[in-house]
C-alpha cells in the first residue's frame, strides 16, 4: 500500500519509509480492536490501512489549501524592476476568481451571450411552449402535463419543438 501511495502524485518516493512507518503504527494501535466473530483479520487490516491512507491523503490536501502558505499580499508589486509595478490584485479579475472558487463555471461574457441566445430561442416558441420550457426546469413531463392541464402526448410534441429550436440555435448542449 505504501508503494501505491508513493506512485500517486501526492507523495514522493523519499517518503516511502515514513508512509510504511505510519501505516505500521496505525495497524499496531488498532489491532487490539479486532473481533474474530465480526470478520477476518485480513479484512480488518485492510480497512484499518485504507482509513489510515485516506487520513494521510486528506491531511496532505488540507496542507495544500492552507492560506498561510502564501506569504504574499495582493498589494505587493509583481515586477519590482518596473517603474510602476503592477500589483497582484490588478492581475486577477472577477471571472477568474469566481471560476477558481467554483462560484461560476463560465466567464461572465459567455453567460451573457448564453442568456441572449436563450432569450432568442424562447421568442421562437408559443406562450404555452415557453411555459412548458420553464416548468421542465423543475418538473417532469407528467407533472407539467397535470399542472398545465394538457395531455402528455401534446407536451411531448411541444418538447420536441423546443429541442429543435434550441438545437437550431446551437443550444442543444444545454437541454
Amino acid at each position: 500500500k505504501a508503494n501505491r501511495l508513493v506512485k500517486s502524485a501526492e507523495f514522493a518516493a523519499t517518503e516511502r519509509q515514513d508512509i510504511e512507518q505510519e501505516l505500521i503504527l496505525r495497524w499496531l494501535m488498532r489491532r487490539g480492536r479486532f473481533d474474530a466473530e465480526r470478520g477476518r483479520l485480513e479484512t480488518f487490516a485492510d480497512v484499518v490501512l485504507n482509513n489510515a491512507i485516506r487520513t494521510m491523503l486528506e491531511a496532505r490536501r488540507v496542507k495544500k489549501r492552507d492560506d498561510r502558505l502564501c506569504s504574499c499580499s495582493l498589494d505587493d508589486s509583481i515586477d519590482e524592476q518596473a517603474e510602476r509595478g503592477e500589483t497582484r490584485h490588478e492581475t486577477y479579475n472577477q471571472d477568474d476568481y469566481f471560476q477558481a472558487t467554483g462560484v461560476r463555471n463560465r466567464p461572465q461574457v459567455e453567460l451573457l451571450d448564453l442568456r441572449l441566445d436563450v432569450r432568442q430561442a424562447l421568442r421562437r416558441l408559443s406562450p404555452r411552449q415557453r411555459e412548458l420550457a420553464q416548468r421542465l426546469m423543475n418538473q417532469t413531463v407528467s407533472e407539467a402535463a397535470r399542472s398545465m392541464k394538457v395531455s402528455r402526448t401534446t407536451l411531448y410534441a411541444w418538447r420536441k419543438h423546443i429541442r429543435e429550436v434550441f438545437t437550431e440555435l446551437g443550444l442543444d448542449g444545454y437541454l
